[in-house]
C-alpha cells in the first residue's frame, strides 16, 4: 500500500458510518457529500479484520459480500490460515473477527467472529471469510460484473475505505501529514481509478491489475474500492508502489470465475477466463451447501392427499418447429437430480445461468424463468427432459449436466451421483434418430 498524490488525496475520517469534515463546496472533493446516499451503505459495510493474539492485533480490511460472507485480499487471509496442521488450512490459527465499526472518538463496536477461510483464490489477490453471523444492519456490497468504463481521461472516481495503519515502507513526514496520530480507524480515501491496468506480481503471477491513486497504507489490504456514482465495487485493493500507483484485483474479473459465485458472490454476465485453469490441482475449492428449501412435486402432494392429479405441464415453452418430445427420464429421477443439484450448492439465480449457459439465449428464451432458483431448477429440468432434439450435436439434457459436472468437480461423492446419470443421458441419444432433420438446432 502506498502514497500516491499525497497533496492531492486526502484521508477523511469516519462518524456515524459518515464521511466527516469535508471541505468547503468550492474544494476539491466537496462532492463527496453529495455521494453520501452511496457512500454510507459502503462504510457500514465494511470492517477491521482484527485477532486476539498480541503479535498481530491489526491485520486488514474486510467487508461484506453475502450474508455471513466477506472479501479480503488472499495476502491477509493467508495470515490467519493455520498452516501446520493437515486438513486445518481454512481454520484461522488463532482467534479471528471483524469490527464493522472502528470509528475514531467512538467506542463502539460490531463484532462478528471468523469461522474460516471460505476460499483463496489460486489466481488473484482474493480471499472469503465465512462469518458466525451477519453485522447488524449491514446489507452486502455489490462487486461489479463490468470493465470500468472511462468517460473521464483522468480515471474513474472512487473511494478506498479502510483502515489505514502506519506503514514504515511511506515516508513518516507524509504519514503524520495525512493521519496525524488517527491510525487503525475507519477512513475514506478518494481518488481515480486509472486508465491504464498495473502489472504486479501477487502469489507467484503477473497480474494485470486495477491501477488506482488513492491514498492507502497498511492495513489497506483488502479494502473495497467504491464506484461514488454507483455504489458497486470496482475492485479490492492488495498492493501499492508509492507515488506510482495502487493496485486492486478487478472486480469484473471475479464475475467471470464460477468457484467465485459458487462460494456465494453473486455477479451477472461474462464469459469465462482463460487464467481459468489455475484452479486446476487446488482440491479445496469450497462450495458451500446450498440453503435452498427442497421441492415436494404437486403430483406427490396431491397423491398423499388422495385428491386428483394435477395435469403435467404444458409443451408449449419449447419451440413450435421441434419433434414432439418424449421423456429422458421418469419425474422421479427428475426430482432426483433436481435435489442432487441442490445439495451441491446450484439453486441460486446465476448458479442456474451457469448451468444453462451451453445452450443458446433463443432456447433458454423458452424456458421457465419465474420464482425462486430452486422452482425455476425443478421446472426446467422437466421441460428439458422431453426436450430429445439435438443442440450441437447433444440433446439439451447433456450440456446442462455437464456444465454441472464442470461446476462440481471439487466434490467426488457428487461426481459419483451425477456420473451413471450422465451415462444414462448418452444412453438414450444413441437411441435417437438422428437422420431426422428436426431433432437437429
Amino acid at each position: 500500500m502506498a502514497i500516491i498524490l499525497a497533496n492531492m488525496r486526502p484521508s477523511f475520517l469516519v462518524a456515524d458510518d459518515r464521511v466527516a469534515g469535508l471541505p468547503a463546496t468550492d474544494e476539491p472533493w466537496a462532492e463527496l457529500a453529495e455521494a453520501e446516499a452511496i457512500l454510507t451503505p459502503a462504510i457500514r459495510a465494511t470492517g477491521r479484520l482484527e485477532s486476539q493474539s498480541p503479535h498481530i492485533p491489526f491485520l486488514g480490511t474486510a467487508f461484506l459480500v453475502a450474508p455471513r460472507l466477506a472479501a479480503t485480499a488472499r495476502s491477509v487471509a493467508e495470515t490467519i490460515r493455520t498452516k501446520d496442521t493437515p486438513g486445518q488450512e481454512r481454520v484461522p490459527a488463532f482467534e479471528v473477527s471483524i469490527d464493522f465499526a472502528r470509528e475514531h472518538g467512538s467506542a463502539a463496536e460490531r463484532r462478528v467472529p471468523v469461522e474460516r477461510i471460505e476460499q483463496t483464490h489460486p489466481y488473484w489477490d482474493f480471499a472469503l471469510l465465512r462469518l458466525a453471523d451477519d453485522p447488524p444492519g449491514v446489507e452486502p456490497l455489490r462487486l461489479s460484473d463490468r470493465e470500468p468504463a472511462f468517460d473521464d481521461a483522468e480515471g474513474l472516481r472512487v473511494c478506498a475505505i479502510g483502515y489505514p495503519a502506519f506503514d514504515p515502507r511511506n515516508d513518516p513526514e507524509l504519514q503524520k501529514m495525512l493521519f496525524g496520530d488517527m491510525l487503525g480507524v475507519k477512513r475514506v480515501m478518494p481518488g481515480r481509478l486509472l486508465p491504464e491496468n498495473g502489472e504486479i506480481m501477487s502469489w507467484g503471477h503477473l497480474l494485470s491489475a486495477l491501477a488506482h491513486d488513492c491514498t492507502t497504507m497498511g492495513g489497506m489490504g483488502g479494502a473495497p474500492l467504491i464506484d461514488i456514482e454507483t455504489g458497486l465495487v470496482q475492485g479490492i485493493n492488495f498492493a501499492g508502489r508509492a507515488f506510482v500507483a495502487n493496485y486492486a484485483t478487478p472486480a469484473f474479473e471475479l464475475a467471470r470465475d464460477p468457484y467465485v459465485r459458487l462460494a456465494g458472490c453473486t455477479f451477472a454476465g461474462g464469459g469465462l477466463p482463460d487464467w481459468l485453469g489455475a484452479w486446476d490441482g487446488i482440491a479445496d475449492r469450497s462450495v458451500p451447501s446450498s440453503p435452498a428449501r427442497r421441492l415436494k412435486p404437486a403430483e406427490v402432494i396431491a397423491a398423499e392427499a388422495g385428491g386428483p392429479q394435477p395435469p403435467a405441464p404444458s409443451a408449449s415453452a419449447a419451440p413450435p418447429t421441434l419433434a414432439a418430445p418424449v421423456q429422458i427420464f421418469a419425474d422421479d429421477r427428475i426430482y432426483a437430480l433436481h435435489d442432487l443439484l441442490i445439495d451441491a450448492g446450484l439453486a441460486q439465480n446465476h448458479q442456474i445461468a451457469l448451468l444453462f449457459g451451453a445452450l443458446s439465449v433463443d432456447y433458454i428464451s423458452y424456458l421457465p424463468s419465474e420464482g425462486s432458483g430452486s422452482e425455476v431448477l425443478l421446472a426446467r429440468l422437466r421441460e428439458i427432459n422431453r426436450h430429445t432434439f439435438l443442440i450441437s450435436g447433444r440433446v439439451p439434457m447433456y450440456h446442462v449436466l455437464r456444465s454441472a459436472r464442470q461446476l462440481i468437480r471439487i466434490n467426488p461423492p457428487w461426481l459419483a451421483r451425477l456420473d451413471p446419470i450422465i451415462a444414462e443421458v448418452v444412453e438414450f441419444e444413441r437411441g435417437l434418430d438422428v437422420t431426422d432433420d428436426r431433432r437437429q438446432v
